[in-house]
């Protein structure tokens, strides 16, 4: 029996807490990137707190705001 159900308590999922996206190279093993794809990595490494994958990836600030909403929702 689920824990949750044991204790009475509902789950709900929330797109909030998934992990970080890759954008363009979501998916890819790091040694196994083209010269494009590792330029484009390392441009990230930069500066991971503010830089946005290509193609729809999210930088660390992303992630932090969309558990900060999260959270935010928690205490209502």
């Amino acid at each position: 029996m689920p824990l949750s159900k044991h204790l009475g308590i509902s789950l709900h999922s929330t797109s909030d807490l998934n992990e970080l996206t890759f954008g363009l190279i979501e998916g890819e093993d790091s040694t196994d990137l083209d010269s494009w794809e590792l330029i484009t990595w390392n441009w990230w490494l930069d500066n991971p707190i503010q830089s946005r994958m290509l193609g729809g990836g999210e930088s660390y600030s992303d992630v932090l705001g969309r558990a900060d909403a999260f959270l935010a929702h928690l205490r209502q």
